[in-house]
């Protein structure tokens, strides 16, 4: 039953990298509440002002995760969840071009060869996410 609760509160995504992080505060549905880019060194402040420590957190095992780990521990969050990162840089930009449909001579290139113009970090978190949730309901299955 603790279980099932838990299973019914958003939780937070992040896809650690070297400097920054991209970070998404999920509903229970996998949709994105807030999403953001932050440095490494701002997680501690971010969590709390997201939920706090009660905060279910899954964090990808990709580059720099050790030290976002430290920081999550550091600010008190109790419940971290390790998961693979694969692909989540490439669906980020099929979310990103989703949410923000190229315009003009744009929409004639394939969205595949098309670059974002910022940085979708944000975008792999909550790819990382939904690839969790997925991963959770087919074990509870």
């Amino acid at each position: 039953m603790a279980e099932q609760a838990q299973e019914c509160k958003p939780f937070l995504a992040i896809d650690p990298g070297t400097g920054k992080c991209g970070v998404a505060l999920l509903s229970p549905e996998g949709e994105a509440i807030k999403r953001t880019v932050a440095a490494v060194e701002e997680l501690a402040k971010l969590v709390s002002e997201w939920g706090g420590r009660e905060l279910t957190v899954v964090l990808g095992m990709g580059t720099g995760y050790q030290r976002a780990a430290a920081a999550l521990k550091e600010a008190g969050v109790e419940h971290i969840e390790l998961v693979e990162e694969a692909r989540t840089s490439l669906q980020a930009r099929q979310l990103y071009w989703e949410a923000h449909p190229p315009r003009g001579w744009r929409r004639l290139i394939p969205r595949g060869l098309l670059v974002p113009p910022v940085p979708v970090d944000d975008w792999a978190a909550v790819a990382l996410g939904r690839a969790w949730l997925a991963q959770n309901r087919l074990q509870s299955s």
